[in-house]
């Protein structure tokens, strides 16, 4: 038999009370750790709570136990709540079962939640069947998209299915399976206790020992693994607790709850049974001194594994057991080690040869830890040896141990060895030579490496200590080491009483009856049946133990040990028959029965489970109708009363039944599981329960509150917070009165306020909260004032009180007065009042000394400081100054005002404790005082982050701080371990962070406390995050984490206008009527007692209250009229930073100019101010994001057009006041775009454009100015610049033009003056490159906005262009080209860069014959820029590896001979004879029996004629829309490589500088650029069909389904046949509806244009677009716009006549004045325009002009024989025109000439 042993624990009871300081035994409900404060009781580690140790942290550096890099994430990640991890129960029958559910019903749809505050639990990767969720415990149990989850683990708990507990204390059991034979599956595994020994599994079977077992979590596990192999397992588990209390408990944790899975075979099939476990003992002894134990030869039994986990100061569990971080010192590790020892020791006794033992602790102390293993290791003298742990779970995470440490006593005093211990003192007693560290050969031998110390960040886990010990071989010494009792067991016995235990013998009655009643079978080894009185006959209860247990408690008495209970409950006694079977052991004892059980279908279990639940009017259990059984003609033959009913075997339940009626014996949990494994959905369910557990630990509370109340009463303690106020004596009968004249009060004001709707009332300041110092300037013989109170002493004038603000510390309080001037009262023990002393404070309201003239506009208060601001922007401060909290070095306290005088122009103050923090009027943010990090600034310091963003206030809290901008987006940084950040997680933030998650909440205010935070929205919203342990944020529940800002749900549906956070309270105004809420202790809430309030509740004697004032524990309200006036909005009025608004009043502003000046300077010094001015005057400057500015942008233009109205020497004047300002600020580089913390920065990109400056630049103003604000834009971070890019996209195209134009402008200055600073040319035109790609994708302006139209006369574009393929065929990409920014270059530009690419194409086609001897050889790229020179104007000759020569050689061009008469299929013909790579050559056309020369005039007639053919619709390819006379593709099913040629044929024309007549519209060359095509496309196409979707996409109606009939389809018409296509699937039955108008639009122009009838229309386009591309390269197309492409192509009919015989040149005697020249042009403009063209198709070969008109248009009149005919010789544009100066002949002959028909011949 194999042997576990789990030896852990605590010597005795006192050990126990000791250990529970550590946090190890801590119980969370003990009111005993509750302490009275001023009659509130409370937890005391709750109050001034801060998770910090600096003894921890120096201890811990010291070690060196953490690496360096990893220092930050250690402390971050100790200071959160410890994550819930939890396990399926690893031998139950329905683990893979609860597993799927857990997956599909929970975890899956938490991820899919979009719930940025919910995680869902992931698997964790060194343990099957476990899971870990980053959420804390109360996050998980509050979450509401959790609160599914957390229903279903806490149903399967109780019932043990799940089990919730610490991951890492899931380890030391597996590491002690050795091998994965022991229980065949690896993935399953045992654990121990976490506060005792604990036995692990064995092979087969085994027995186990589990010392300090409660609660039983881990003995759980032992219980699982033991009958993971064997259904009834021999072996038996022995847990103990030295406590008989939690011995009970465990009891119920693991025997009630414990189920596990057995295996069996059974007839010819596997059968799963569940039951309660049966061979478990509870046993009560002390761990440290347990006895041996004996086996049946009263032999000392020796154990394989044992599992030593004990106690310890518990470091490692402080994100479970925050109590423990005020309280550690090194000294607990040191006070707690010879018991960690003797412990040990006793547990390696116990351990045989060859087994194996876990030492572990909760505790990452080496003195806890590998100074106990050191010491077992020296004391085994080689007996025992280190195993090597790392590698048995390699998922797992964990550093290796160490063999060096150092000893601190409590004082952080180090000693180096162990010679340093003092000869006498309390030293000399705790510190033992084991603790310090082996020798160098010591630790060779120990292998301390081996060992195993988890820390919390390596995987969000708890601290923990794991060794691994085999022992190797007897040690002889072990007896002499072992610890002895201080007392004989027996004599221990006495401890507590219970009744023996009594089992069945052979001839008990009871089991006759049982076994005939259930047919129960004989091999059921009833005689291991028992209970616990001596009269057998009374027992209401028969347990069973397996034969192992059995004899250990028959032996009880022989090994002196007391059983504290039993294992598996099997029957109860009932009337009417001696037992029933219990739901614990049916599972067990169902299958040896063969009476009184019965399988029922599935409805009638699902009927009786659903009935369990219910309960009749009376309050009694309901009983389900027979009649309602589909099985009930069956069940009637069962005798009445106990039964078991199942529908599968393995999950059955108990039942009663009689004639008439049933109802299931079974518990909520087990009833809620078996209806979950039925497919039944229990989330309801579940619910309900969860309310009434909260219900019941509410009352539970309550109970223990009043129990304590008693207590305190009978010891004559006065008790506060009571619900009933007692109205007897002086003090009670006087607060009495007040309450009255207060609610008399109210009542006049409403009454004041009916009668009138316009009245002015007496304003007045109340308190309430502590005032044990004269805070609240209320004379009082208590301590505090818990219902509001006059301050008479208040400065008041002749409308009542005249306060305006205050500031109120801890001790002390500060007033401003209308008039400027400020009071104080309070104490003044640091001189915090600023009187000039710090003598003892005051009961009474005393002025302040002013420091100054100047009024004061706005005070704080911190703990024990003061600041205000003067009117002029000066800060004062006075007080403590220990953490440099006044800003002014020098003193540790100032006790009067005391002016900082690094800072100026301040608006805003707001204290923190010990900290401060300013605004100035230009936006800048400084600190100082104590920082989140603990540091002290002793003077100011700024927050650089806050550079550009337009902040409108600045709050402070405990170490946390805020800041609103002028949008309402919040800004968080500091401190955050309870979540008051409100970012979603406890990390503190060392800098700003903005809250995403109230983007979109439209926030005015934002009132911060010690540790929690209120934000206020516009329309009167209040949400709150961080600690809720009192209620100071609301939601009800006593939470120290809230890390999510949340609605408080109780003030919805009100409209709050005012919020104030005091240290732990909050309060609210909504409506003049006040709510408060959290920490009561002083009175702070208002409501007349001093119990907190967890939600939000009114104090009922206010209203009228106008603004709210907290402080520390003290509570402020002024009351006056116009509350239904208020909107939210913070209670004091702010000065907010500089900033530009339009009022419309240009002449106004133009005629005050040293405003003006003034106004300008100071806005434009400052980025802040600047993104701060033309917000939007309503909600629409909120909530600031990719689709919203927040600014009135037309406002700025409107604002900066009349700036440009002013005299041009004013003009000039503001316009370089704003760029030098602007230098100073955008361009000052304090802070990088990149550094941007938000989009607000952003506005300036939007706002600077409208200066006149930027669209008039001279070239200083565009080197200074528009380099550096692209470079600035460039700068941008990329989220940022898409937000910025979607502004671009989003506001009115005006201002996108003028940002456009204004760049282009600066551009055209730079190079105009031909500047050389390619830098410079690059930056701007990367901006215009990323503002042309955007308009690319929406078409905003026209795409000449970006032409640089005289780029071609100032720069070489040519050459440009020849560089540029120059460099791309060599890879040497970084030079600067214009090339790579061809937007700014119009269409006459790229038509020449496309001629000059055709001649570097046809010129190639010469080398590659010369170099190739004549004949063809494809290449992929063209080297002629490696070998050969070209002149750009493409004249020859050409310099070729040394010679200049003529290159002819073969024939360099592409000739085509034709017919007319046969003109389609000579031209086919020829382009199919021919490799595309020969068309590119120089291409020349003779027409057959024609003797004209080709110069370019037989071209032009070539491809007039072939596409008049080709177009033609009778000809099948293209088909003419009779509206638009435009043609498309037909969709004709043909020749797909005709239209192929088309396409080459289209190219050729390109390449030799043929304008193509294409009846083709723009979408034609969308394709051929690969655009996509739109609804106006097809519009243009075809108008009636393109305005008739349209007008669909513009119906405002919303019933477009009945209107218009129409379904996702399209109708075809083809050589005569109608058809019709569905544009989807199924699109005949789906309706066009309002909501898919829109893909019914775009699907319909895709079929229409695109694919057309059976995807024709998209086989033929491709074609066409194949074969152009063939001949004009890619990267030549991407130069174009579609419709410069398209002018290109077919050019224009932009007639300019006059500019056409401007532009006339003349040869010979002709001149512009000759006579026959002047009868010409008479005759010519008597022509019709339709004649005027045909002249010049006459003259040119084309009616169409190029890209640039008649702009560089080379035409010619030459003179001829005076009796001819004009003559046109279209190759060169030139005209013969007779020498005849009749004009109206010639209008005869030009008439004659153009109607000619076509043909050449030599003239």
């Amino acid at each position: 038999m194999k042997l576990v042993y789990d030896a852990s624990s605590l010597d005795t009871a006192n050990r126990l009370q000791r250990s529970s300081t550590m946090g190890k035994f801590r119980n969370k409900k003990n009111f005993k750790n509750r302490s009275k404060s001023n009659g509130q009781w409370t937890q005391d580690r709750v109050v001034g709570f801060t998770k910090t140790n600096d003894k921890l942290f120096d201890f811990y550096k010291k070690q060196g136990l953490i690496p360096e890099g990893e220092w930050d994430q250690f402390v971050e990640t100790l200071k959160k709540d410890l994550p819930v991890s939890f396990r399926i129960q690893g031998c139950h029958k329905d683990r893979e079962i609860l597993q799927q559910e857990l997956k599909e019903r929970f975890i899956a749809p938490i991820a899919a939640s979009g719930d940025a505050g919910a995680f869902e639990p992931k698997p964790l990767p060194w343990y099957y069947g476990a899971y870990q969720t980053p959420m804390s415990r109360s996050e998980v149990r509050s979450h509401p998209t959790l609160a599914a989850l957390h229903n279903f683990l806490v149903t399967e708990a109780e019932l043990g299915n799940v089990s919730r507990q610490e991951a890492v204390s899931m380890i030391p059991p597996l590491l002690l399976k050795p091998e994965a034979h022991h229980l065949g599956d690896t993935r399953r595994v045992a654990q121990a206790d976490g506060r005792g020994f604990s036995k692990l599994e064995m092979e087969e079977s085994g027995d186990v020992l589990d010392v300090c077992a409660a609660p039983g979590s881990k003995t759980m596990q032992l219980i699982e693994m033991q009958h993971e192999t064997d259904p009834n397992p021999s072996g038996f588990i022995i847990a103990n607790d030295v406590d008989k209390k939690r011995s009970y408990l465990l009891c119920h944790q693991v025997l009630k709850r414990m189920k596990v899975m057995k295996p069996g075979w059974f007839e010819f099939h596997l059968t799963i049974t569940l039951f309660q476990s049966a061979n478990c003992v509870v046993i009560c002894e002390d761990g440290a001194l347990m006895p041996n134990l004996k086996a049946a030869d009263d032999s000392v039994l020796k154990f394989d594994r044992v599992l030593c986990d004990v106690i310890c100061s518990g470091d490692g569990t402080l994100r479970k057991n925050p109590d423990i971080w005020p309280k550690w010192t090194p000294q607990e590790g040191l006070g707690l080690h010879k018991l960690q020892l003797s412990i040990a020791r006793r547990s390696v006794q116990q351990l045989k040869v060859g087994g194996l033992l876990v030492y572990s602790t909760c505790s990452m102390n080496p003195m806890e830890d590998e100074a106990v293993v050191a010491q077992l290791l020296r004391e085994a003298k080689g007996a025992l040896r280190l195993v090597d742990a790392h590698p048995r779970l390699p998922g797992l995470k964990a550093s290796r141990g160490v063999s060096q440490w150092k000893v601190f006593d409590r004082d952080m005093n180090e000693y180096a060895t162990a010679a340093d211990i003092p000869a006498e003192g309390p030293l000399t007693r705790a510190l033992t030579a084991s603790m310090w560290p082996p020798s160098e050969e010591e630790a060779k031998e120990m292998n301390l490496h081996h060992v195993m110390r988890l820390l919390p960040h390596q995987q969000d886990t708890g601290g923990f200590f794991v060794a691994l010990i085999e022992r190797v071989a007897e040690d002889a010494d072990d007896e002499e080491r072992r610890v002895g009792a201080r007392a004989p067991a027996h004599k221990r016995q006495n401890m507590f009483k219970d009744e023996p235990f009594t089992f069945l013998q052979k001839d008990d009655e009871r089991w006759d009856d049982l076994k005939s009643y259930y047919g129960i079978a004989d091999s059921f080894p009833y005689e291991n049946l028992f209970n616990r009185l001596i009269e057998g006959d009374n027992a209401r209860q028969l347990f069973y133990v397996n034969e192992g247990v059995k004899q250990f408690i028959v032996d009880d008495e022989k090994v002196c040990m007391k059983v504290a209970n039993k294992t598996q409950k099997l029957l109860n006694k009932v009337e009417k028959v001696r037992y029933r079977i219990s739901q614990e052991g049916v599972d067990y004892l169902h299958r040896f029965m063969s009476n009184q059980k019965m399988r029922i279908p599935k409805e009638d279990m699902l009927i009786l489970l659903r009935a369990a639940g219910k309960q009749d009017e009376k309050g009694v259990k309901a009983l389900v109708d027979m009649e309602l059984l589909q099985s009930k003609t069956e069940l009637r033959t069962l005798k009445s009363g106990s039964v078991v009913l199942y529908v599968d075997e393995t999950r059955p339940i108990c039942a009663w039944i009689g004639q008439r009626t049933a109802a299931p014996y079974i518990g909520k949990e087990e009833r809620i599981h078996h209806l979950r494994l039925l497919g039944e959905d229990v989330d309801s369910m579940e619910a309900i329960e969860k309310t009434k557990r909260k219900q019941k630990a509410m009352e539970a509370r309550e109970a223990a509150w009043a129990e304590k109340a008693k207590e305190d009463e009978a010891t004559g303690a006065a008790i506060k917070g009571e619900d009933i106020e007692v109205e007897g004596g002086d003090e009670a009968e006087e607060k009495q009165v007040k309450r009255i004249k207060l609610d008399e009060s109210a009542d006049e004001l409403k009454a004041e306020d009916e009668d009138s709707g316009n009245f002015s009332m007496r304003s007045e300041l109340l308190g309430f909260g502590v005032a044990t110092d004269g805070q609240l300037g209320i004379r009082t013989s208590e301590n505090e004032v818990s219902a509001p109170e006059h301050i008479v002493g208040a400065p008041c004038g002749h409308d009542g009180c005249t306060v305006v603000d205050v500031a109120a510390g801890e001790k002390h309080t500060v007033f401003l007065a209308e008039d400027g001037k400020l009071w104080s009262v309070g104490g003044n023990d640091v001189g915090q009042l600023g009187r000039g002393d710090s003598s003892q404070g005051s009961f009474t309201i005393y002025p302040v000394p002013p420091p100054t003239s100047s009024k004061f506009v706005q005070i704080s208060a911190g703990r024990a400081h003061t600041a205000a601001i003067t009117e002029d922007g000066r800060l004062f401060v006075w007080g403590c100054n220990v953490h440099g909290q006044c800003g002014v070095k020098g003193a540790a306290k100032w006790e009067k005002p005391k002016r900082v005088q690094e800072l100026n122009e301040v608006i805003q103050v707001a204290c923190g404790p010990d900290h401060t923090i300013v605004l100035t009027e230009s936006g800048r943010i400084y600190t100082f005082g104590q920082q989140h990090d603990g540091a002290c600034l002793q003077e100011p310091q700024e927050v650089k982050e806050f550079i550009g963003m337009p902040i409108v206030s600045v709050h402070a809290g405990g170490r946390h701080w805020g800041a609103l901008t002028a949008s309402g987006t919040v800004v968080v940084w500091g401190k955050n371990e309870h979540g008051q950040l409100g970012t979603n997680d406890t990390m503190f933030r060392s800098r700003p962070t903005v809250l995403a998650s109230l983007s979109e909440m439209k926030v005015v205010d934002i009132a911060l406390g010690d540790s929690h935070s209120l934000f206020l929205t516009s329309d009167g919203r209040v949400f709150a995050c961080g600690a809720d342990e009192f209620g100071q944020i609301g939601s009800g529940k006593r939470t120290e984490v809230n890390s999510t800002p949340k609605a408080v749900m109780d003030l919805m549906g009100m409209h709050v206008t005012r919020i104030a956070a005091g240290r732990i309270h909050s309060m609210v105004a909504a409506g003049g009527r006040v709510y408060s809420f959290g920490l009561n202790s002083s009175g702070q809430l208002g409501q007349g007692h001093t119990r907190n309030l967890l939600t939000p509740r009114p104090i009922e004697s206010l209203d009228h209250v106008t603004k709210l004032f907290v402080g520390w524990d003290q509570s402020f309200v002024l009351r006056a009229a116009g509350v239904a006036d208020l909107i939210s909005g913070p209670s004091v009025d702010r000065k907010s930073i500089r900033s530009l608004q339009w009022d419309g009043e240009a002449e106004k502003m133009l005629n005050d100019k040293v405003e003006l000046i003034g106004q300008l300077e100071s806005v434009f010094s400052s980025l802040s101010s600047i993104n701060a001015s033309f917000l939007y005057k309503d909600d629409r400057r909120f909530s600031v994001s990719s689709s919203n500015t927040g600014i009135a942008l037309d406002d700025a233009m409107e604002y900066f057009n009349a700036l440009a109205n002013a005299s041009v020497k004013d003009r000039k004047t503001l316009m370089d006041l704003c760029a030098d300002m602007l230098d100073m600020s955008l361009f000052s580089g304090e802070i990088q775009p990149r550094q941007y913390m938000h989009p607000e920065c952003l506005r300036i990109f939007l706002i600077v454009p409208w200066l006149d400056f930027f669209v008039h630049p001279t070239v200083e103003i565009a080197k200074t100015f528009h380099v550096k604000f692209c470079g600035q834009m460039a700068d941008v971070k990329e989220e940022q610049m898409d937000c910025l890019n979607q502004w671009w996209l989003d506001v009115p195209v005006r201002h996108f033009r003028r940002l456009v134009v204004g760049l282009v402008a600066g551009l055209q200055v730079l190079i105009d003056e031909r500047v050389q600073d390619v830098q410079a040319l690059e930056t701007l035109l990367s901006a215009l490159s990323l503002l042309h790609s955007l308009n690319g994708a929406s078409d905003r302006i026209s795409h000449d906005t970006f032409y640089i139209n005289n780029l071609s006369s100032i720069v070489d574009i040519k050459q440009d262009y020849v560089r540029w393929v120059q460099a791309e065929l060599s890879q040497k990409q970084t030079q600067f080209f214009f090339m790579k920014y061809p937007f700014i270059m119009n269409g006459i530009a790229k038509e020449e860069l496309l001629h000059v690419d055709s001649k570097i194409q046809q010129q190639a086609r010469f080398f590659l014959l010369f170099k190739n001897g004549n004949s063809f050889h494809p290449i992929k790229s063209i080297p002629i820029f490696q070998n050969a020179t070209m002149d750009t104007n493409l004249s020859i000759p050409v310099s070729f590896r040394g010679m200049n020569t003529r290159i002819v050689v073969g024939d360099p061009y592409f000739a085509i001979n034709v017919c007319r008469d046969t003109i389609l299929d000579d031209t086919l013909k020829a382009l199919l004879e021919e490799h595309p790579l020969k068309m590119q050559k120089p291409m020349r056309v003779t027409f057959k029996g024609e003797e004209a020369e080709d110069h370019g005039g037989v071209r032009k007639e070539f491809f007039m004629i072939i596409f008049e053919k080709l177009l033609n619709p009778d000809f099948g390819m293209f088909t003419e829309n009779e509206e638009s006379r435009l043609s498309w593709f037909s969709g004709v099913p043909g020749d797909e490589s005709s239209f192929s040629l088309v396409g080459i044929l289209t190219a050729l024309a390109v390449y030799n500088e043929i304008l193509v007549p294409f009846p083709f519209p723009l979408a034609m060359f969308k394709l051929l650029l690969r655009r996509e095509l739109t609804l106006e496309d097809l519009t243009e196409l075809a108008p009636t069909e393109g305005r008739g979707l349209q007008s669909l996409l513009d119906y405002e109606g919303d019933d477009v389904e009945e209107v218009f009939c129409l379904t996702f389809t399209i109708s075809f018409s083809m050589l005569g046949d109608n058809f019709t296509v569905p544009l989807k699937e199924d699109g005949e039955n789906i309706p066009v509806t309002n909501s898919n108008r829109q893909e019914y639009v775009n699907l319909y122009v895709l079929e229409r244009m695109s694919k057309g009838p059976h995807g024709q229309v998209a086989i033929q386009s491709q074609r066409f677009c194949d074969g152009f591309r063939s001949i004009v390269a890619d990267h030549v197309l991407g130069l174009f716009q579609p419709r410069e492409f398209m002018e290109l192509v077919v050019g224009n009919e932009n007639y300019d006549w006059t500019l056409f015989r401007k532009n006339m040149q003349y040869k010979g005697v002709y001149h512009a004045g000759h006579p026959t020249i002047v009868a010409f042009w008479d005759a010519f403009f008597e022509l019709s325009l339709d004649e005027r063209k045909a002249f010049l198709q006459f003259l040119t070969g084309t009616y169409r002009l190029p890209v640039h008109g008649f702009t560089g248009f080379q035409s010619a009149i030459q003179p001829c024989a005076s009796h001819l005919l004009p003559v046109a010789h279209t190759c060169f544009n030139l005209l013969d025109l007779p020498d005849m100066p009749d004009k109206k002949e010639q209008l005869r002959r030009l008439r004659v000439s153009i109607e000619q028909p076509t043909g050449f011949s030599l003239v």
